[in-house]
């Protein structure tokens, strides 16, 4: 008999559930904001206007009051996740991902595959309050890239395009340096802009503080290297720490818990 799962966590205007079944048909018209991903199955998706087939790694952004169906029809099991966002959340966005019209998202990108490809993993395994506050931590992340990413594309009038340019450079930047100095003051260099033109921007195009975003992406990182089994005393300086120490108390405030313990 196969093994079949549903669960759910909620925290802060944010639920996730992360379940599996043979086959679903929904027909829905919810008061929330809704992310949807399909792991692993074919599925025939049908809104108001049209029907879609969706297979492969492709995401739904479902605005609150539209009406959608969601038809796997094959007897077979296929796994999903679903993140429910609160209209408090999506007014301290910004830019908001969610335009009136539901959307497909056909190239996630990198950042945003690897986050959804650990929401899962984390739901898979998740016991206790840490584990819960890191799915939590990985699903913000996921809807300030998406954010960022919705930016890039859909970019109203009343965003600079100069600076949401400078903004995206600035992420691709942290993601691919966090071992580095990513102090305000060496960011702003790079980005060739004032610090505090930089932190304003930030701020307005991604919705959380610089500071905030950097310590997120280097907390992330950490734990998935500990997860990987490497030594807490061995790797504060792939995250950018320059002694064990600092490293240290950033991690215990982060999670709660020393770098030592982890599931």
């Amino acid at each position: 008999m196969k093994h079949y799962f549903d669960y759910r966590l909620e925290d802060g205007g944010i639920a996730v559930q992360f379940c599996n079944a043979l086959s679903i048909e929904e027909r829905e018209m919810h008061s929330y904001h809704e992310i949807l991903y399909c792991e692993n199955a074919s599925t025939v998706f049908y809104t108001e206007n049209e029907k879609t087939t969706l297979c492969g790694k492709q995401l739904l952004i479902i605005p609150k009051g539209k009406y959608h169906m969601l038809d796997v029809g094959v007897a077979e099991e296929f796994t999903r996740l679903k993140i429910f966002i609160s209209d408090e959340v999506i007014n301290k966005l910004p830019v908001c991902i969610f335009s009136s019209e539901i959307r497909i998202v056909t190239e996630l990108g990198s950042v945003v595959e690897s986050l959804i490809d650990k929401v899962c993993e984390l739901m898979r395994r998740v016991s206790d309050e840490r584990d819960k506050f890191y799915v939590f931590c990985a699903v913000k992340m996921l809807i300030a890239e998406l954010n960022l990413s919705n930016i890039k594309n859909y970019a109203s009038d009343k965003i600079d395009k100069n600076g949401s340019e400078i903004i995206r450079m600035t992420v691709l930047y942290i993601s691919q340096n966090l071992s580095e100095d990513l102090s305000v003051n060496a960011l702003s260099k790079i980005a060739n802009v004032s610090p505090s033109y930089l932190t304003h921007e930030f701020k307005k195009t991604v919705g959380i503080q610089l500071h905030k975003y950097i310590v997120q992406k280097r907390m992330v990182h950490a734990r998935e290297m500990l997860d990987r089994g490497e030594k807490p005393t061995k790797i504060y300086i792939n995250c950018g720490y320059n002694d064990y120490s600092s490293f240290y108390k950033a991690y215990l405030n982060y999670f709660n818990t020393p770098p030592s313990e982890k599931k």
